[in-house]
């Protein structure tokens, strides 16, 4: 574990310090700044919990076999975002109702039925 402490109650290290550490005895109002994501934590005395603001976008494709109707796109906030933003930007989904769903890794999307053989593509975007 690798962390530098700074006056006034922040701190910097990697994901894996933070989620590492044993945090017990750290009292409320820490900032935790990740160096390896540049995600902000803060310290509620029980839990890191990461400070609103960071968005992240991206285009994500995956191969459609005619039967499939779920995709999953693995969006990196290491957070459950405060909102997702899904969009098929291929022919061969964009006519297609779909639905999706999201957590701290992923977003999922369903489609109503499942598109045609080839490769469909996704922009998307997480915020949170």
């Amino acid at each position: 574990m690798t962390l530098a402490y700074f006056a006034g109650r922040r701190m910097t290290g990697t994901a894996a310090d933070r989620t590492g550490g044993t945090w017990t005895n750290l009292p409320v109002g820490w900032i935790f700044i990740e160096t390896d994501t540049l995600i902000i934590y803060y310290w509620n005395g029980t839990a890191w919990n990461p400070i609103g603001g960071r968005e992240i976008t991206g285009t994500a494709t995956g191969a459609a076999n005619g039967s499939a109707t779920v995709f999953t796109i693995a969006h990196g906030l290491g957070a459950v975002p405060y909102s997702a933003f899904v969009i098929p930007s291929s022919v061969l989904g964009s006519t297609i109702n779909y639905s999706y769903t999201y957590d701290a890794t992923n977003i999922t999307v369903t489609f109503a039925s499942a598109p045609t053989t080839g490769t469909i593509t996704f922009q998307w975007r997480v915020v949170a």
